[in-house]
């Protein structure tokens, strides 16, 4: 079963230092992916026994669909209960918030999975440029006939290998403490 919440002694968390409180919350936070990463694995693994030993055969719901078929009782259990509206408008709050989230999450993935690519192509970049820097040294001082095509190679893959970079180191930036930000608060504090 994965737990809901974290619940810590106030006493305890008061006393930390604001690096140990850091830790204490990114701790949380990752033992929370792997809990739910467990509970997703454990799923999977109910499901295909249900399935393969127990013959269980699951139908998918359109959720939405459902959504739309219920909707005239909530309507109706909202007019017969009152006292309930405002539980039931916070509900609804806190799911059009996970939905949000769940929207969020989903570019948190995709960036995370361009900056994996990004860094893998500078790397790359960088050692073809030490190998054809390095095939350039031999042919010039070994064999007196420096080779053009590596200059070019070197001057291309430098250019892009320094475009990417600084689009990585961009990305790996805390968007609050942004170039433009910085340079905006200096502003501020000169006028």
């Amino acid at each position: 079963m994965v737990p809901d919440m974290l619940v810590a002694n106030l006493k305890f968390l008061n006393g930390l230092s604001p690096e140990e409180y850091q830790v204490f919350k990114e701790a949380a936070a990752v033992s929370t992916e792997v809990e739910m990463a467990e509970w997703d694995k454990s799923i999977e693994e109910a499901k295909d026994i249900a399935i393969n030993q127990m013959g269980v055969q699951f139908i998918d719901v359109d959720v939405n669909e459902f959504k739309q078929k219920v909707l005239p009782l909530h309507e109706k259990m909202l007019q017969e209960n009152p006292k309930i509206v405002d539980f039931y408008n916070h509900i609804q709050e806190a799911n059009e918030k996970q939905r949000e989230d769940s929207r969020m999450e989903t570019m948190l993935k995709i960036k995370a999975g361009i900056m994996r690519v990004l860094s893998i192509v500078i790397i790359f970049l960088f050692a073809f440029m030490t190998v054809i820097g390095t095939y350039q040294i031999v042919t010039r001082y070994f064999f007196n006939k420096p080779s053009t095509v590596s200059e070019e190679l070197l001057t291309y893959s430098f250019t892009w290998m320094a475009l990417l970079a600084s689009a990585y180191v961009f990305g790996k930036r805390p968007h609050e403490n942004g170039l433009l930000a910085d340079k905006l608060t200096v502003l501020q504090e000169k006028y």
